[in-house]
C-alpha cells in the first residue's frame, strides 16, 4: 500500500509539472512565452491571451528603429543573395564576340558590382542595428537567473542571501 501511495503522489506531481509544458495549437514547440496584449480583443471583446511572435514584440517595443534595421538587413540579403548571382550570370556575355552580348556582359558586371557594393554594407549595418536591439531586449526583458548564497551578514553572523 505504501508503494502505491508513493507512486500515486509522484504521478500527481509529475502530471502537474507536465501540464505546464505549453504546446501551441499548430503543434509548433517553440519556447515562446505567453504575452498579454490588451490591445487585442478576442471573440468576447475581453482581454485575450495569445502567443505574440518575437518580431511583433520587437516591432511593438522598438517601433521604427526595428523596422528600419529589419528592412536594411533583408534588402542587403536580397541584393547579395538574389540580385548579384543573376547579374553575375549576365556577365558571361563578355565571353562572346557579338556586340549585344558584350554589352549585356558589361551591364551584368556593373550590376554585380553595384549589388554587392550596396548589399554588403546594408547587410552589415542592418545586422549591427538588429544586434543592438536584440541585446537591449535580452537585457531588459529576459528572465534573470537567481541563486541562493551563504555569506556574512552585517551583524557579524552568517546567513543565506537570495540574489536575482
Amino acid at each position: 500500500m505504501k508503494k502505491f501511495l508513493i507512486i500515486a503522489v509522484l504521478l500527481a506531481l509529475s502530471g502537474g509539472l507536465y501540464a505546464q509544458n505549453y504546446r501551441s495549437a499548430d503543434g509548433d514547440n517553440d519556447a515562446q512565452r505567453l504575452y498579454i496584449a490588451p490591445q487585442y480583443y478576442g471573440p468576447n471583446e475581453m482581454d485575450y491571451f495569445y502567443m505574440m511572435p518575437l518580431e511583433e514584440r520587437l516591432s511593438a517595443i522598438y517601433g521604427s528603429s526595428y523596422r528600419k534595421a529589419s528592412s536594411k538587413l533583408w534588402a542587403g540579403r536580397g541584393l547579395c543573395i538574389l540580385v548579384a548571382p543573376i547579374t553575375g550570370v549576365m556577365s558571361f556575355g563578355v565571353l562572346f564576340d557579338e556586340d549585344v552580348m558584350v554589352a549585356m556582359g558589361v551591364i551584368g558586371l556593373l550590376g554585380t558590382a553595384a549589388s554587392l557594393g550596396a548589399g554588403i554594407p546594408l547587410w552589415v549595418s542592418g545586422r549591427k542595428e538588429m544586434d543592438v536591439i536584440l541585446d537591449d531586449y535580452a537585457r531588459r526583458y529576459a528572465p534573470r537567473p537567481f541563486n541562493v548564497t551563504l555569506g556574512p551578514t552585517t551583524s557579524g553572523g552568517v546567513g543565506f542571501a537570495l540574489n536575482f
